[in-house]
């Protein structure tokens, strides 16, 4: 065997030991991300928001879900998540430290860790090529729920945003597939950089507007429009104040 032979033979065994060596360490780092910082958490976010917008009416009463005890229990793990999920952990910390955590101060930086946390999770799966995809659709379903309540809720409050999401009985099926996430990103971030597009913010309404209301003979038709006239009003005000 020449030098040559031998030199390509040992360059290639590095080559396939380095490769291996790397696709160890990416299956071993997923499954500590699944096992640590997925499946502990992922079903009590889930079920946070799902508590929160409990149909009024016809749904049965949910095991209550602390908001705070999760975020806590992410936040000793922030490890296993991305930049953006640290920011907005960081978000959450400030907002509980200077308003106690109370009323809304604290319900928009906790839908958005929310928010963040599932897409994290839903991009972690879909890369590692996660086959329950009823559980991928449930968890784009919420993370869209959680987008859409802090959005309202930067424009008419919890109590209303609430309100609006609580009754699902009037929501036409293609509301949530109308509703990119990347329109709800967008709105959320530039909330936070207090420079809200108030052409942005129309279409999110106009989607609301249009999609909310599949049963209109429902006597909570009314109070519902009303809640979402007054958020257009609101924005297209703000938009006029600020022009």
């Amino acid at each position: 065997m020449t030098f040559i032979s031998l030199l390509i033979i040992t360059l290639i065994t590095y080559i396939l030991t380095h490769f291996f060596l790397i696709s160890k360490e990416k299956v071993t780092q997923y499954k500590k991300i699944h096992e640590h910082f997925i499946l502990p958490y992922v079903n009590d976010v889930l079920l946070f928001i799902e508590s929160e917008t409990q149909d009024v009416v016809g749904d049965k009463a949910m095991v209550e879900v602390n908001s705070d005890k999760i975020i806590k229990q992410i936040q000793k793990k922030a490890s296993y998540g991305n930049l953006k999920l640290v920011h907005a952990l960081y978000r959450y910390k400030n907002t509980f430290s200077y308003f106690v955590g109370k009323g809304e101060a604290k319900s928009l930086p906790t839908y958005e860790v929310f928010y963040i946390y599932l897409q994290y999770a839903k991009d972690h799966l879909q890369k590692n090529k996660h086959t329950d995809k009823l559980l991928l659709e449930r968890i784009g379903k919420k993370q869209k729920l959680y987008g859409i309540a802090f959005v309202l809720t930067t424009i008419l409050g919890k109590d209303e945003a609430l309100k609006i999401l609580s009754h699902k009985r009037l929501w036409a099926q293609s509301f949530l597939d109308k509703l990119s996430t990347e329109l709800l990103e967008d709105l959320m971030d530039n909330y936070n950089h207090a420079k809200m597009d108030e052409h942005k913010l129309l279409t999110f309404l106009s989607i609301v507007k249009g999609d909310l209301f599949e049963i209109k003979e429902s006597h909570y038709f009314i109070e519902i429009k009303g809640y979402i006239d007054e958020a257009i009003m609101t924005v297209k005000d703000r938009w006029v104040t600020s022009a």
